[in-house]
Order: C-alpha cells, then structure tokens, then sequence
C-alpha cells in the first residue's frame, strides 16, 4: 500500500514570517500522529496543507503515493481522506442532520435506504438520533460537533485528519470516539488540547516550535518524558559551557606573558563559547502544557 502522507521541505510563510519552515513527514498505513505546539505554531495550518486547503509556499504533499500541487489534484484525493474542521459549520452543507450524515455512504454508491438506516445507526450510537430530521443550522455546537462525526465516521476514508475532535463532546463520546479511533485501521494525523486523548489514540508526536517539525516516537506522555530529558541534557550542557567560559575569561584576563604562546587560538574558542550561547538562546523555548483532570 503507497505512503498515505509524504511531505518534503513545506515551508508556509505569513507577511513575511515563517510559520512553518521546511517541514518533512511521512506517515505510513495505520500509523496515528498527533501535532503538538503553542498556539499559532502552524498545527492547522499544516492539516490544511495536507488535504489542500492551503497551499504551501515551497515543498512538496504527495499523498497515497501521487504528487498533489494543484486543485485538480487534491481533488482525486480527497475521496480517501476524512477531514474534520475545527469549525463543524465548514462541513455540514445539507438541510437536515439525516440527510447530511447519509451524503457520505451515498456518494460511495450506497442505495438510499442502506445509507439512511447506517447513518440512523452511528446517530444513536453518539446519542443524537432524535436531531435526524432536524435542521443543520438551528444545532447548537455540541450537536454540530457530533453530526460532523457521524459522516465523517460513516466515510470510512483511508486517512483522517482530525482538528480538535474533541470540542463540545461529553466524557461519554469522547471515550467511545477513542474506542473508534483504536479499531480504525487507517491513518491518523491529529490536533487537540485534549492530552488524555492523545494518550489514547497517537504513537507519534510531531513538535512545531517556531516553524520546525521535530517528530517524536510515542505518545504525549512519553513526548513530555523525552522533551523533560532532552531539558535536563541541555541544562548540564550549559553549565559546562559557563564553567569553561570561566575558565577562559580567567585565562584572558591573566598576564599577557601567561598567555602569549596560543592566544589566539584560545581566544577562537573563547569566542565560539559565546557563540554557542547565542545560538542556544535563539533557538530555546520551553513549552509548558498543564495536563487537566478530565471531567
């Protein structure tokens, strides 16, 4: 089976600042991904470049194995990926709820009555079969949220790519939306706030952090593990660096005669010392995201 998600170098730039620079990642059949980062790291902007919905400034989207660079070409693909819109008003376009979580199964040539009596089915298992025949847009957010689910559900695409799919859902849904996702046999590439979920669903972590992608294996917990570590590595490497800055201010500052044989070599170094503590600076960040008790 062809790699469903390939990305190489996606680079998307915003008046004139990097949100994401040179991203790569490529997922396999069945692999379940979760992007992680502050706010306005670039984590939907990188799902909508997946699926097309922006286009990157450079790089490349192939996707289940063909390159996707124009409209014409994310839209022989989209039929095999399921996206669910951080905003469920994006999606639902029919007038009655029935109707709408129904337009998947017929559009995959399921008779009528087979795609109404399925998406019967998934509404009463999300506890919403009484809004069947009731309209779209006089829904309430949670309930929007659930229909949205419902057809994506019922599509049975071969990638989902999930934008915070756990907004305005009970503890209820969002432990038998977990139940789903862990017998789904396709990819997943998501974005939530929701850590429990993450814990549940992801076996990889891909971090952005000021345009980069650092792809981490495991779930959030073990992402925070390795992030405390990697934390704690650097930490000693810094108090190294300032331990032998001392000793080279001590070394420059002694009598020129104490110092005159490799003094400018010494004084390179001491210079890449501070260097390196530049470029440390520049490139720190530390992410702190609480984990909240699920009600």
């Amino acid at each position: 089976m062809s790699t469903p998600i390939a990305l190489a170098d996606v680079s998307v730039e915003r008046d004139g600042k990097p949100v994401l620079a040179e991203v790569s990642l490529e997922l396999h059949p069945g692999e379940r991904l979760a992007i992680v980062g502050p706010n306005g790291a670039g984590k939907t902007t990188l799902l909508r470049g997946i699926v097309g919905l922006e286009k990157p400034d450079a790089g490349e989207v192939r996707l289940f194995g063909e390159t996707c660079a124009e409209e014409r070409d994310f839209r022989r693909i989209r039929p095999r990926i399921g996206f669910l819109f951080q905003d469920s008003d994006d999606q639902l376009f029919c007038p009655t709820v029935a109707e709408d979580v129904a337009f998947g199964p017929l559009n995959t040539g399921c008779s009528s009555k087979e795609a109404f009596s399925r998406a019967r089915d998934v509404l009463e298992t999300l506890g919403i079969d009484h809004l069947a025949d009731r309209i779209i847009h006089k829904l309430s957010g949670g309930e929007r949220r659930r229909v949205a689910l419902c057809r994506l559900l019922l599509e049975r695409p071969d990638l989902l790519l999930l934008d915070e799919p756990t907004n305005h859902l009970d503890a209820e849904v969002v432990a038998w939306l977990e139940h789903h996702l862990q017998e789904y046999h396709g990819t997943i590439v998501l974005v939530t706030h929701d850590r429990y979920f993450l814990d549940n669903v992801t076996e990889w972590i891909l971090e952005l952090d000021r345009g980069q992608g650092v792809p981490w294996k495991g779930n959030y917990s073990s992402w925070l593990d390795q992030k405390q570590e990697q934390l704690r590595k650097a930490e000693r490497a810094e108090s190294a660096r300032q331990r032998a800055l001392k000793d080279e201010l001590d070394w420059i500052r002694a009598s020129p005669k104490a110092r005159q044989a490799k003094s400018k070599a010494r004084i390179r170094a001491f210079e890449e010392l501070v260097a390196q503590g530049q470029r440390q600076g520049e490139r720190r960040s530390e992410i702190r995201i609480p984990v909240p008790e699920r009600l």
